[in-house]
């Protein structure tokens, strides 16, 4: 800057300087622009008078103000682009506004928000503002906040705020903003205008500092290795205090913690995958055959209950790492307890619950699941080197499952499906239903569209007895393994030859990250970070590539499956593309409908279907049961699984109820623990984590649990009593879980509002809450 335009802005902020209020008990600065030091000195002499002197607070508040609008015209003048470059009139602004912060919570310290922002100070600045008078208190605060202003030297065109740097959550820098902006002060913003946390942790990781959460580092259970952990911190702490300042380094340090890793439990220990790598072929076939027998009837594999993620460290104002957990936690952790040659691997319905069996016994069941199963695995004489050098990526499977998930380019072969899908709903839609939040949207739609029989009691094809509306189910069992790779590839033929037949197209754009989005058309030399553009032609490689890809090891053995791999790279798109087309096939042919539909009817009008992956819904109020399992069967090249005939029938999630007297049908979330909050049976799924004599997760996961619950159920267009109904259940399950009614008064009390079903929450939480208290008071 230069020395001129420098010395008028020091001439014009003296002259307000004289304005202030208490500028006639201490001494005036020199009008020197090579002097700020004494202009600095003087408003923190200043600074003290005014904390002490409530009736100076509104004068003094308003003359920072217009010193600020001086200091921010000259280094941010409206007749350039950039800002001015002066460490001296920074560091004074820096300092105007550190002033006008303390100033103003001095002033309004009885206020709410006031009071929020002094709890998150540190305990001197904290002490400063809530003393009444006590010079040397307020003085020992502004020359905290002093030091820690002059030490930041303004680097960076910023100021370095420190009133929230002891030990508590912030150390941040707030941008100089031009005058004519909205001037966020500190003391306004934390709270009041920029929703508090939210704004102090979008500051810290814009300038790349640590954040607010206290970081907990595992060790190994030895002093040597606590130690080097120590030390390690501890250098990076002095590498950000060197950048950044050096009260950084105790604040850093502060929020640094040092857990001793225990023992690893049965739940953190799934070691199938990895085991199945060491089965030794030769070594199963050796074996006693006697005892193959006894290990096919699986009498040594057990149920182990216990959860995948219950937590393993505490917070430290809850336990310390050396201390002793809850009763209750104690007898939980016990049961996880495992044998360390025992084999776990996770229940197949239930994620959150693990079985347990020795190695030999798992070796025997995969070994024999393999050789007795030859239609499906057939050994081949490859080694699983030799496999490695043809592809790369293919890990152990076990129970018919194959991963993937160490293949490269996974993110390509992801987006290929993507691209897979988008013309599979613009070629053969079929009946599939690709979001089950659209399940219930389409099924009202479709259910308006169908048409009654002439007697609703009476098939309209056959004339057999039927209810008003007949619901049919159906499951796809084995599906993958049913799928012919040849017809795979033939239906993706015939949908990109309709594709270019009816639009011209012979390439599709899908967006790389978030939903599914894409559309069908577009370049194929677009070089995109957004989007990416495949051909068909480049398309039908990578489905023939992955429907080829059906080799797996189990241990030293190469298998080669039939049909498609489950957990393959395009198994699933593949799959569905296939019954998409033989759908779309189905309700196009005129043929067809003369077979299997009532005498003149179109499909719309007779018949309700929609699919999600395997699981088939069909739905008639002019068609029985039995004339809808026929047309099933003989529209998809696998077999369907269909449940019995019932007025109440499950498909994915949801459960339909047929009235049987009009013929409408009902639908409710489906809950497979609600026999247990009613108290007819066992709990038979693990929804939600033991409470366990303290929390064992942070408290977000459950209410986001609880709002997802309520999301799920806005989009079945559920009734607003059905709503409340099934979250009370929600609820119910959470008290059977051991939650005490304090902790989730406050859990209701977090929800938002937007949703009328949260204010039942609160309501049942209060009374719940109040019960609870008068029994304690009974009791004692």
């Amino acid at each position: 800057m230069r020395r001129e335009c420098k010395q008028a802005c020091v001439t014009s902020l003296l002259t307000l300087w004289q304005s202030l209020p208490g500028t006639a008990h201490i001494r005036s600065p020199p009008d020197d622009c090579e002097q700020m030091r004494a202009v600095n000195e003087s408003m923190w002499r200043l600074a003290e008078i005014w904390c002490s002197s409530p009736e100076m607070h509104p004068r003094a508040i308003a003359g920072l103000r217009t010193m600020i609008l001086v200091l921010l015209g000259c280094l941010f003048p409206e007749s350039i682009k950039t800002h001015r470059k002066d460490s001296d009139l920074e560091l004074l602004l820096a300092t105007l506004l550190a002033i006008q912060g303390i100033v103003q919570l001095r002033s309004r310290r009885n206020t709410r928000w006031a009071q929020k922002i002094i709890r998150l100070c540190a305990p001197v600045i904290s002490m400063m503002l809530l003393v009444e008078h006590d010079p040397a208190v307020i003085a020992k605060g502004l020359k905290y906040m002093q030091d820690g202003l002059e030490n930041s030297h303004g680097r960076d065109q910023a100021a370095l705020y420190v009133m929230f740097s002891e030990d508590t959550t912030y150390i941040g820098k707030a941008l100089l903003e031009r005058a004519h902006a909205a001037l966020g002060v500190k003391v306004q913003g934390y709270v009041r205008r920029s929703r508090g946390y939210q704004h102090v942790d979008r500051l810290l990781h814009r300038f790349r500092l640590p954040g607010r959460q206290t970081t907990y580092f595992k060790v190994p259970d030895d002093e040597r290795s606590l130690n080097i952990a120590r030390r390690t911190v501890r250098q990076a702490a002095k590498s950000l205090a060197n950048k950044h300042g050096e009260i950084l380094l105790p604040w850093v340090l502060s929020k640094v913690r040092f857990i001793l890793v225990a023992a690893k439990r049965f739940t953190e220990r799934r070691n199938i995958v990895v085991a199945a790598k060491s089965i030794d072929i030769m070594q199963i076939c050796n074996t006693n055959p006697f005892m193959l027998e006894g290990f096919q009837r699986a009498e040594e594999v057990k149920l182990l209950h216990g959860l995948k993620t219950l937590r393993r460290v505490c917070q430290q104002r809850s336990l310390k790492p050396n201390g002793s957990a809850p009763a209750a936690e104690q007898a939980y952790i016990q049961q996880m307890q495992a044998d360390d040659h025992e084999i776990l691997l996770q229940d197949d319905k239930d994620r959150k619950r693990t079985w347990g069996m020795p190695f030999i016994v798992m070796s025997s069941l995969l070994v024999l699941l393999v050789l007795r199963d030859g239609a499906r695995w057939q050994p081949t004489d490859m080694t699983p080197d030799q496999l490695s050098a043809l592809v790369y990526g293919i890990s152990i499977f076990a129970l018919k499952v194959v991963s993937f998930y160490h293949a490269p380019w996974r993110k390509a072969w992801r987006l290929a499906g993507r691209a897979i899908q988008i013309i599979v709903q613009a070629t053969f839609p079929g009946f599939a239903v690709w979001n089950l939040q659209a399940a219930v949207p389409q099924f009202c739609e479709a259910f308006g569209q169908l048409r009654c029989s002439t007697d609703p009691c009476r098939c309209e094809r056959c004339g057999a007895a039927k209810h008003p509306s007949t619901l049919l189910v159906a499951d796809a069992a084995q599906m993958y393994e049913q799928i012919d790779t040849a017809k795979v590839l033939i239906a993706f033929d015939r949908a990109a030859e309709r594709l270019r037949l009816s639009k011209g197209l012979t390439t599709v754009t899908v967006r790389r990250q978030g939903k599914v989005c894409g559309w069908t058309g577009g370049e194929p030399a677009t070089r995109s970070g957004k989007f990416v553009v495949f051909t068909t032609a480049r398309l039908r490689k990578m489905l023939w590539a992955s429907c080829a890809l059906r080799f797996a090891t189990l241990g030293n053995l190469v298998v080669r499956a039939t049909g498609v791999m489950i957990g393959g790279l395009l198994s699933m798109i593949a799959a569905v593309g296939l019954l998409c087309q033989e759908e779309q096939v189905a309700k196009e042919s005129a043929e067809f409908r003369r077979q299997y539909l009532p005498h003149g009817w179109d499909m719309m009008h007779a018949l309700l279907a929609m699919r999600y992956v395997d699981d088939l819904l069909m739905a008639s109020q002019s068609m029985c049961h039995a004339c809808m399992a026929k047309l099933l069967a003989s529209m998809y090249s696998v077999t369907f699984e269909i449940s019995p005939e019932a007025l109440e029938q499950t498909w994915t999630d949801l459960v339909f109820r047929v009235d049987p007297v009009s013929g409408r049908v009902a639908w409710a979330p489906k809950n497979p623990n609600r026999d247990w909050i009613l108290g007819k049976a066992a709990k038979s799924k693990e929804r939600y984590i033991p409470y366990l004599d303290r929390l064992q997760c942070p408290f977000g996961v459950i209410r986001g649990m609880l709002i997802g619950r309520a999301t799920r159920l806005r989009h079945m267009r559920l009734p607003l009593e059905m709503q409340r109904a099934v979250m009370l259940e929600e609820l119910q399950e959470l008290v059977l879980e051991g939650y005490p009614a304090p902790l989730l008064r406050a859990l209701a009390h977090t929800l938002p509002l937007g949703n009328p079903v949260f204010h039942a929450l609160r309501l049942a939480t209060r009374r719940l809450d109040k019960l609870e208290r008068r029994r304690q008071v009974f009791t004692a």
